[in-house]
């Protein structure tokens, strides 16, 4: 199995988690442009030779605000989850904007930060 580690360019972006039988998530460069909740958990275009890019999870995006500086061009803003909240036409946000850990239930009309996510197998 090959020998990869977090923060390794790998599968299309930075590995951000990768467990012992080599399965894990992999975190784009780069933010995409401010996106309504739809558009962005509807991305379907190639990105770095892949189209299986998606939002986070709550918990995943948790983690890349967790560490943030070592992944790197995150903004100070807003960024979307892949999950929906438990109130009508809301998904769950995080924010990005200081070293506090919140998130909130945003409505999906609302534009926020998009960062996508993959997961990959060696």
């Amino acid at each position: 199995m090959k020998n990869i580690s977090f923060g390794d360019l790998y599968a299309g972006g930075l590995v951000a988690t990768v467990d012992e039988d080599g399965k894990g998530v992999v975190v784009a460069q780069s933010d995409l442009k401010i996106m309504r909740w739809d558009d962005a958990n509807n991305f379907n275009q190639d990105l770095n030779g892949f189209s299986d890019w998606r939002l986070p999870t709550r918990d995943e995006l948790n983690f890349l605000f967790k560490n943030r500086k070592a992944i790197g061009g995150f903004a100070k803003n807003d960024y979307w989850s892949g999950q929906v909240s438990s109130r009508v036409d809301c998904a769950w946000a995080q924010s990005f904007e200081d070293d506090y850990e919140y998130q909130y239930d945003c409505n999906i009309s609302n534009g926020c930060c998009v960062r996508l996510v993959r997961d990959f197998a060696i």
